[in-house]
């Protein structure tokens, strides 16, 4: 996949509720990405907005297409023992 998509842009297409046709795609790779650098040997030096990001990407994906993005969901749930609530 050529493109990508940004957290800024994620956050954009759902205030104005105007997503691009293969935004399901863009925000799954995104994601792919973001769990590939948290299981890495990455530091991530404000954890705590990372994951906000991260939680709220996902939560978008699950109301679009739960299937999708149900791997990303249990994932994190499992980690983090709960579900989650998001600051905007």
């Amino acid at each position: 996949m050529n493109e990508i998509i940004t957290y800024e842009k994620v956050l954009e297409y759902w205030k104005n509720k105007n997503f691009p046709k293969n935004f399901d795609d863009l925000l799954h790779h995104y994601l792919e990405i973001k769990l590939e650098l948290f299981k890495s040997d990455f530091e991530i030096k404000d954890l705590h907005r990372w994951l906000d990001q991260v939680l709220f990407s996902i939560e978008i994906g699950m109301k679009r297409d739960e299937k999708k993005f149900e791997k990303f969901y249990k994932f994190f749930k499992s980690l983090l023992g709960e579900r989650w609530k998001i600051k905007i």
